[in-house]
């Protein structure tokens, strides 16, 4: 299934400039992955210990999502990462 996948700005540079990215995939996580193989310096962004990090947060549709939930053709991926500070 294809999938556009939303990248934060601050990782632009890792995706050739490209602020979406179709992908294909049955889940959030198979999505990111693809991602990942396809620009693989996003790997230090996204995570961790070879899993995807706990402060990276999606939705699909517009709707908060795990990253284990399906996705369908045609969806769309938002990928947000948590920051902190104070």
């Amino acid at each position: 299934m294809s999938v556009k996948v939303l990248i934060p700005s601050l990782l632009y540079k890792y995706t050739d400039n490209q602020e979406v990215i179709q992908v294909d995939g049955t889940t959030v996580r198979d999505c990111i992955d693809a991602l990942k193989n396809r620009y693989p310096e996003l790997e230090r962004w996204l995570y961790r210990n070879g899993k995807v990090a706990t402060y990276v947060h999606v939705s699909v549709n517009k709707k908060r999502a795990s990253v284990d939930d399906r996705v369908a053709d045609g969806d769309e991926i938002k990928i947000l990462l948590a920051t902190g500070g104070g």
